[in-house]
């Protein structure tokens, strides 16, 4: 649902569009028999087919709109909170999430290194760790604004040219450069895909999950 929701937004009021345009990681059957194997390839792949037949034209809207579906791997705990862009995505608590293996990533970095990720800021390797401080959060703990040897960067600037899996990050100095501490994986917007997948194996439908996820949603079939 939320792969239709998403390519049915892209489309507009076109009947067809490119999938190149969609921007989507599509794997072909062969790639995902390498990935799955052969032997459990068949169960995998009948599900995929399953779920789509089941949920046939079921888009999300929102005041009578397609909603933007975010998602994400795993939260830092909960997810974020849209704001006036977003406004069908609310911070929901996501307690599945930090009993994931992956869910806590620790990093370390020179001050040779952190100057080299952020060269395109001019940022000065005696500028860390001394001259970096995180300015502001959000209310699901997210880095808002960090700034480095006086410049000011998002969270998901500083987390994508550091090479960290998420924006939920925190800092340390150490001798000649930093550590940081990093929580879930991915931006922390809509659907945490980890917890979704703990709330079907309690037993919810699809639609439930989406409506924790999603609030003030509609299903249309189209």
């Amino acid at each position: 649902v939320i792969a239709r929701t998403y390519i049915r937004r892209q489309m507009g009021e076109e009947k067809e569009i490119s999938e190149l345009s969609l921007d989507l990681d599509r794997k072909p059957r062969e790639e995902l028999k390498k990935i799955w194997g052969k032997t459990e390839f068949p169960e995998k792949y009948s599900r995929l087919e399953e779920a789509a037949a089941q949920t046939a034209g079921i888009v999300m809207t929102c005041q009578g709109k397609l909603i933007t579906p975010l998602f994400c791997r795993l939260s830092a705990g909960k997810t974020r909170n849209g704001g006036e862009n977003y406004p069908y995505l609310s911070s929901v608590s996501c307690p599945d999430d930090p009993k994931a293996e992956d869910f806590i990533s620790y990093l370390s970095f020179s001050d040779a290194q952190v100057a080299e990720k952020l060269k395109a800021f001019q940022v000065r390797p005696e500028a860390i760790p001394s001259k970096v401080q995180i300015i502001k959060r959000d209310a699901s703990a997210y880095v808002e604004e960090i700034q480095i040897d006086g410049v000011s960067l998002t969270g998901e600037e500083a987390a994508d040219a550091l090479g960290l899996p998420s924006a939920c990050f925190f800092t340390e100095p150490q001798e000649n450069g930093i550590s940081i501490t990093v929580k879930g994986n991915g931006h922390g917007y809509g659907l945490s895909q980890c917890e979704a997948q703990a709330k079907a194996a309690e037993g919810w439908d699809f639609k439930q999950i989406l409506e924790y996820f999603y609030s003030d949603i509609e299903f249309c079939t189209e």
